[in-house]
């Protein structure tokens, strides 16, 4: 079934590069909902939260290629409808969510611009709860996840209670297995989350595991420009000052990718003007 619905949205995002976005939208929609009531017997809170990330990545396509999309109000309401019907089927299904699970849905509904509480009472903080009972077992990906989809709708799950929980975490978790854009969005959330009031604590934390990154041998770990100017934004914003060795480093990041650019650009200048004479006469033999 997981493999038939990543199809699904995957052939939705797709088919809105031809064809009409809300009419596709609602087809695939249907054929959700077709499945789901096939699939009673079958149907978990997995594939419902696979359900709600591959719509968000499928409308999200739509817009990109027809920007008047979110703007049609009747393609508006059929999304909140669709959203709606998926999380009712969720609701007996809560107490088997897990944190990849409430991560999921929680940043799936944010991408969509849809506060879960407005469509179902109360699920916003029902997934909260289920994100806070197994947040040993949540990512770093998952936890910044949740920190970006409260930044973004401004929430306040659990009158607090998950901030505590998340920022708890950060603390006193090992942050080794957290990528650059994990730190950077962590931070940038909270940033956004007056409410959050993160720690000393939890910011030298978080600052430290980006020092590392940037001083990695393994380029694939090395924050990128978007990282950085995000970390940097938040602890402005969050009156932090980072250390001197972690300022100096990622000065020196963005030095390197900047020298970086501007060698591939004139790559691309030297390859459209063709070969020099030099090289013309070197092929001719002159």
């Amino acid at each position: 079934m997981s493999q038939y619905i990543k199809e699904q949205w995957q052939l939705a995002a797709q088919s809105v590069r031809h064809s009409s976005s809300g009419k596709v939208m609602e087809a695939y929609y249907n054929c959700m909902d077709q499945m789901c009531c096939c699939s009673k017997k079958q149907l978990n809170s997995i594939h419902i939260s696979a359900i709600v990330n591959g719509t968000a990545k499928a409308w999200v396509a739509a817009e990109t290629r027809h920007s008047g999309l979110a703007g049609e109000q009747q393609a508006e309401q059929n999304l909140r409808d669709f959203i709606a019907r998926m999380l009712q089927r969720l609701e007996p299904l809560l107490p088997a969510v897990g944190a990849r699970a409430a991560a999921s849905l929680l940043w799936s509904s944010a991408k969509l611009g849809l506060n879960p509480n407005a469509l179902v009472p109360g699920m916003t903080d029902s997934l909260a709860r289920e994100f806070m009972a197994d947040i040993d077992a949540a990512t770093g990906q998952e936890l910044a996840s949740v920190l970006v989809a409260c930044a973004k709708l401004q929430l306040s799950p659990c009158q607090g209670g998950l901030f505590k929980a998340v920022l708890n975490r950060l603390a006193t978790a090992d942050l080794s297995e957290f990528k650059p854009q994990n730190v950077a969005n962590a931070l940038h959330s909270l940033a956004r989350l007056p409410a959050a009031a993160p720690s000393v604590e939890v910011l030298d934390a978080l600052c430290k595991r980006f020092s590392a990154l940037l001083n990695s041998r393994q380029t694939c770990e090395l924050p990128d420009a978007q990282n950085i100017a995000n970390t940097l934004w938040a602890l402005s914003k969050l009156k932090h000052a980072p250390s001197d060795e972690l300022a100096m480093s990622m000065v020196g990041r963005m030095v390197a990718l900047c020298q970086g650019r501007a060698r591939a650009g004139q790559g691309r200048a030297r390859a459209a003007a063709g070969p020099t004479s030099h090289q013309q006469c070197s092929a001719c033999m002159c």
